[in-house]
């Protein structure tokens, strides 16, 4: 588990909000994703696993994504198309990865072609939340051009009708209507999105995880201090 500098583990932190999945991402080898939590378990195809220090203050190792075909699925993920969140942790190549003009998917969650929704950098400089089966209505935050790592976060109530992305502790842009998003089984990708194949991440990614309820900006907030 990873030991941060307030003694506790980052797994333990995650586990306090009760997620229905966590995958940590800190395989050193072989193909299996593990779920810690669920029975979620997915695989890894071409990820170079055990490539750099996971965040906070750890003794685990996060995969390098090389942009260009490297993905890791579960598949038949139960999840809830009225209440949820779903974030994870994301370190870029390079400073350059945030102004090349390219799109960078992050992670998707996909029922089928008509109901999906993720996290990506939609443009340069930019990480934004994309949801399908509304329009494809995008959030964006301000300029960033981080090289380290840093926590993304999707919140979603149906009831309120809002869909709502952080980056570490801070909402971005405005909520974006939920709409009428449909289906309990869905892959969830990390590093790719689904019918596009040319958006692929380039770099880190870590601690993915999924909760069956929209989190609070506090809860988002001790989620975010892991480095």
């Amino acid at each position: 588990s990873i030991l941060l500098p307030d003694g506790l583990t980052y797994a333990q932190k995650i586990l306090s909000l009760v997620p229905s999945y966590i995958w940590p991402l800190w395989e050193t080898s072989g193909l299996v994703m593990e779920d810690i939590v669920g029975t979620a378990d997915g695989t890894y195809s071409g990820v170079t696993l055990n490539n750099t220090p996971a965040p906070g203050a750890s003794m685990r190792t996060a995969g390098l994504w090389d942009g260009v075909n490297d993905v890791a699925t579960a598949n038949a993920v139960t999840i809830s198309g009225s209440e949820f969140s779903i974030g994870l942790w994301v370190k870029m190549l390079n400073a350059g990865v945030w102004t090349d003009g390219a799109l960078h998917c992050f992670l998707e969650v996909r029922v089928d072609s008509s109901n999906r929704f993720g996290i990506w950098k939609s443009a340069p400089q930019e990480v934004g939340v994309y949801r399908v089966g509304n329009g494809a209505v995008v959030a964006r935050t301000a300029a960033l051009s981080t090289a380290s790592w840093f926590l993304a976060t999707i919140t979603c109530s149906q009831a309120n009708n809002r869909m709502r992305l952080y980056v570490a502790d801070v909402k971005q842009g405005t909520d974006i209507a939920v709409g009428a998003f449909t289906g309990t089984s869905a892959s969830v990708e990390f590093g790719r999105l689904t019918n596009t194949g040319s958006l692929y991440h380039s770099g880190w990614l870590s601690f993915g995880m999924y909760f069956p309820r929209e989190l609070t900006q506090p809860e988002v907030a001790q989620l975010a201090t892991a480095q």
